[in-house]
């Protein structure tokens, strides 16, 4: 570390939180020069070189409404040793869970993931086209160059997963290159990530001890439907690691080649789920094209960050929620029955949970028609009320349910389905039919099936 990045390290040892309401800029009563505010997460970050007198340790310092004051606490990277090139199978993370079957689905939204690291080395050919323009929070500028490569290791795993799929990878740079990093950054980085409209956040780092203000960022990042992703941690103990095991974020733990848990994975009542750790081929900060392979819950944290962005792009309709439930009714249970402190709900089965949610895929259309009226056909008379509760609906490029009228024929085995407002030309649509849709008896007639049309410009 040179001797300007230790002066930016120093001051950050030297920063104070102030945590006040989102968008108050004016409950903490300091001038422009000495505050930094954060609207999007209700935090204040006090510069290191205002005096700031306390009688009290400054972690119980609060006001009557409930305003906290606390020191700036570190982080550090969840990642451990590097090995060999030519020893370990390559990419065996992608071929052995089927992810090459789930770029056959055609993507409906390009999707955002933020991560959180120690910069990206944007010329590795890997990331061609799948990079946006980043942000370094230690320097204020945008250079996001890695000097560390936790943070190009740790994109790497999610550019491999993501193959093609419209996903772009953003880099926010808070982490030294000494792999240390501190919460006044992390929640930097966090507001950026909100204002940026991410997805999904990655946080591959942590430390055992919390932060009011950076768990205050994070459920203020998931108030605005961003999934957030972080690393157990490494120690093989059972301990709880920040931002980790804060509600709301998916902690996830490590395995191996042979779907056993790492020993070197944190497991607590946090784990949500286990994922591929060990022995990751991914590239490297280093040259142009380089690769290495690494271990720790930092790349299966990086993992989820990817299938959660995957299904995300498959899927934009559904809820962080209902992503959950299909990550877990999908998941290898692993250890004792059902969901356990070291596999969580299982080992992730990002192929099967991307079928749950897309099911069978039919042949493209194209149309000229803007107001097209589609003809679906069943085998047995439907239940009308699975139908009008969203049993099937057209989806946008950009993710939203379009509005649409259903007509049911005579028999009850044909609807037709047609747009209320002529859509857009030279746009692109999905025609879903969810898996709800049920007989007068109660069967369910279907699995998921989705149609992508286009529709031509006039």
């Amino acid at each position: 570390m040179n001797s300007s990045e230790k002066a930016l390290k120093d001051n950050r040892q030297k920063e104070v939180l102030f945590i006040n309401d989102i968008g108050n800029k004016n409950s903490l009563r300091k001038s422009d020069r000495d505050v930094e505010f954060l609207e999007n997460v209700g935090i204040s970050i006090i510069k290191p070189h205002q005096e700031y007198s306390m009688k009290r340790p400054i972690e119980e310092q609060s006001d009557k409404n409930d305003k906290y004051i606390e020191t700036n606490k570190p982080r550090w990277i969840s990642s451990l040793s590097e090995n060999s090139f030519d020893l370990f199978p390559e990419f065996w993370y992608i071929e052995n869970f089927k992810v090459r079957n789930i770029w056959d689905y055609s993507p409906m939204k390009k999707v955002t993931i933020a991560v959180i690291d120690s910069g990206i080395n944007t010329a590795h050919p890997q990331f061609n086209g799948k990079v946006k323009q980043g942000f370094n929070f230690i320097t204020d500028s945008t250079d996001t160059s890695d000097e560390n490569g936790h943070g190009t290791a740790v994109s790497g795993v999610i550019s491999s997963l993501i193959g093609s799929m419209p996903i772009e990878i953003l880099p926010l740079k808070a982490i030294f290159p000494n792999g240390e990093a501190y919460v006044s950054d992390i929640v930097r980085a966090i507001n950026y990530a909100i204002e940026q409209n991410v997805d999904v956040i990655n946080l591959s780092l942590g430390a055992d001890v919390p932060s009011i203000a950076e768990k205050q960022a994070i459920t203020a990042a998931l108030e605005k439907g961003i999934t957030i992703v972080a690393s157990a941690g490494n120690d093989g103990v059972e301990r709880y690691s920040y931002p980790a095991s804060y509600d709301g974020v998916l902690s996830v733990g490590s395995i191996n080649e042979q779907h056993e848990v790492s020993i070197f994975s944190n497991y607590n009542d946090k784990i949500f789920l286990t994922a591929p750790g060990e022995n990751i081929l991914t590239a490297s900060n280093l040259g142009v094209g380089g690769y290495k392979i690494v271990n720790g819950t930092s790349f299966s944290a990086a993992y989820i960050s990817g299938i959660m962005a995957m299904l995300k792009s498959l899927e934009p309709t559904l809820s962080l929620k209902e992503q959950k439930l299909k990550l877990m009714s999908t998941a290898e249970d692993k250890g004792e029955v059902g969901w356990d402190v070291h596999y969580g709900n299982g080992i992730v089965m990002p192929y099967l949970a991307s079928q749950q949610i897309r099911g069978k895929e039919w042949d493209s259309h194209t149309t000229s028609l803007a107001q097209k009226e589609w003809d679906i056909q069943f085998n047995l008379a439907i239940n009308e009320s699975s139908i009008i509760n969203n049993g099937i609906e057209i989806i946008s490029s950009t993710g939203e349910i379009v509005e649409t009228q259903y007509s049911i024929s005579t028999n009850k085995r044909t609807v037709k389905i047609l747009p209320k407002e002529p859509l857009k030309g030279c746009e692109d649509y999905w025609l879903k039919i969810k898996g709800g849709v049920k007989s007068l008896s109660g069967q369910e007639l279907s699995d998921p099936v989705t149609m992508k049309f286009h529709v031509e410009m006039k």
